[in-house]
């Protein structure tokens, strides 16, 4: 490989392996988090929702207490199905 080419693709590796060593310790911190906390537990228990998507969904949720009702919750998270029609434009704004 040419002088120029060999060079960026030695500074690219460099930077992967920077970025590797990066991930592994993000992960290491967030897998002794998770084990620590009660909500990411249970919201793991939950099937097919592993470690990653638990500490994301309890994060998210940011205190399930913030939602008055279990369907305000339900609609936050987008598994509430709804219906939006703009009335501007459509004929109807009297």
């Amino acid at each position: 490989m040419p002088h120029p080419e060999s060079a960026l693709l030695r500074q690219d590796l460099e930077l992967l392996g920077q970025l590797d060593e990066h991930i592994k310790a993000t992960e290491e911190w967030l897998g002794s988090w998770v084990q620590e906390d009660k909500g990411v537990r249970w919201v793991r228990s939950l099937p097919g929702i592993g470690w990653l998507l638990s500490a994301v969904i309890v994060a998210e949720i940011d205190g399930i207490e913030r939602f008055p009702t279990p369907q305000k919750m339900a609609s936050y998270a987008g598994l509430v199905s709804s219906t939006y029609a703009s009335r501007v434009g459509s004929g109807m704004d009297g």
